[in-house]
């Protein structure tokens, strides 16, 4: 999905690292440069903010038996529907925007040249290598795993996500002392805050294995402990119409069977609420109306269903999804070994602030008063609950709370680990390091509300037209968020 969230969270953003390039209006030039957006520019409402020439092609999601329906649905629950869900103002509904070309999902490897970039496949980097050089230390390349060395003719640029590129520079040095001691490994560059601020989204969508804790648990770097689940699942009238995926009669597409996107903020009180229990110091820029708290999507069929739980696949059901997307929790990647085949310790201390928990209660009564509505009614028989876990509109907050527990798991979207502001600055150059950069979603030091598809191509593009400096022989790359066991090397 291709969004971009809320231009005041790029303001924010801008405020934190005090240049104004990284606020809204500094990065929409860059936005514009990755997209061809999927209408002509005299047919496109606020075609200013679109670009009509870029790698990433974008479409809108098809239309579905129920599209009518559920649009109704939001109106009757007073929810503002948008002509444009990537202006810069995305709070209301619309239907969701995807990176679609040639009738094939668009991954920005095929969308982008890598004709001159080399690829190493299935090798892991050791560390980053520092030299000191007229008292400054400098990155001159990498080694690998296995030993092989790698010279960087400019400098050096890790983008191994949120979980992989912490444990790189703690590997290579550059960290907390105390930690780095505890592992025998020489402090070089010393920033207590590598690895820490770790983000990440709660995502209510299918029963989670509730022998976890909801609030802190220790997971490994591939988090696979922690499949989504939670989903509101809802049960149709008249499945033999073919309003759902399972159903013989729903129509055949290439693409998944979803369309409607909500952006909800949650009410000012209710977060003044949490802010008070949370005893934050400072007002939050997160209070008002101008944040986007939470995402509701709609799914034509059961998702993100787990094996304990008994979901019909046969077009009886159709599945609302929510999301925390601005967090407040803060958690932590660190490292018990300098072998870099050893997964990093992850405690992502989710839903430690009661912020993050009104946001989700609301985001869930969102979804239920869209779907009590007469619209919505005339389709939809009632919830499809899992046993002893029944909510309603009149659930109380700790009964909200007791099915938030044990069914929710991660959205797969950390970052904050080496962000800007403590470990780099707004050019993405590690503090005290000359010729090594990040970029990737580490560098954030507060979560987007948007998803991070489209986040992880901007930086690069910004970067890269920011300095002339920024191209380099060596790029230490794995995916944008680290779920690959290994890290591939582009080598231009």
């Amino acid at each position: 999905m291709w969004t971009r969230g809320h231009e005041e969270d790029f303001n924010e953003l801008g405020r934190i690292v005090d240049d104004h390039r990284w606020t809204y209006k500094g990065i929409l030039p860059y936005f514009k440069r990755t997209e061809t957006h999927f209408a002509k520019s005299e047919e496109t409402p606020n075609a200013e903010e679109h670009g009509f020439a870029g790698p990433i092609h974008t479409v809108p999601a098809p239309e579905w038996p129920l599209t009518e329906t559920i649009r109704s649905a939001f109106a009757e629950a007073g929810v503002h529907h948008l002509a444009d869900v990537n202006s810069g103002q995305p709070l209301g509904v619309a239907r969701s925007i995807w990176t679609w070309h040639q009738a094939t999902r668009q991954a920005a490897g095929m969308a982008y040249d890598m004709s001159k970039v080399h690829i190493v496949a299935n090798t892991m980097v050791g560390k980053i290598l520092l030299e000191k050089k007229d008292q400054k230390c400098v990155a001159t390349g990498i080694i690998t795993a296995d030993g092989k060395v790698y010279q960087a003719r400019k400098e050096v640029i890790v983008s191994c996500g949120a979980f992989r590129t912490p444990q790189i520079l703690m590997m290579s040095g550059i960290g907390n002392p105390d930690q780095l001691h505890s592992i025998g490994v020489e402090t070089l560059v010393e920033i207590p805050q590598v690895g820490q601020n770790l983000h990440d989204r709660k995502y209510l969508c299918g029963p989670y294995d509730s022998t976890h804790s909801a609030s802190r648990q220790e997971v490994r770097a591939d988090l696979k402990a922690s499949d989504p689940s939670t989903i509101l699942y809802w049960k149709l009238k008249h499945p033999e119409e073919g309003l759902a995926i399972g159903s013989s009669n729903f129509p055949k597409k290439k693409v998944g069977p979803a369309e409607w996107v909500f952006t909800g903020s949650v009410p000012e009180n209710e977060l003044a609420l949490a802010r008070e229990k949370d005893k934050e110091v400072a007002p939050s820029e997160r209070i008002g109306e101008i944040r986007c708290h939470y995402e509701i999507t709609i799914a034509y069929g059961p998702v993100g269903v787990p094996p304990n739980m008994k979901v019909p696949m046969d077009g009886s059901i159709i599945s609302t999804g929510t999301v925390c997307f601005l967090p407040t929790s803060r958690g932590s990647v660190n490292i018990i070994s300098t072998d870099p085949a050893e997964d990093p310790v992850i405690d992502p201390n989710y839903l430690s602030t009661e912020h993050d928990w009104a946001v989700l209660r609301s985001a869930l009564r969102q979804a239920m008063k869209v779907m009590d509505t007469p619209a919505a009614k005339e389709q939809v028989e009632c919830q499809f609950q899992p046993e002893g876990f029944n909510i309603g509109l009149d659930s109380t907050d700790e009964e909200l709370n007791a099915r938030i527990r044990p069914f929710s798991g991660t959205w797969y979207y950390p970052g904050g680990t080496a962000a800007m502001g403590s470990v780099v600055d707004s050019e993405c150059r590690i503090y005290g390091v000359q010729g090594l950069r990040v970029v990737d979603a580490s560098i954030l030091p507060k979560p987007l509300g948007a998803h991070y598809q489209g986040m992880k191509l901007w930086p690069l593009c910004k970067m890269k037209l920011m300095s002339r400096n920024f191209s380099s022989d060596l790029r230490h790359c794995g995916t944008s968020f680290g779920y690959d066991r290994f890290g591939t090397f582009l080598n231009d």
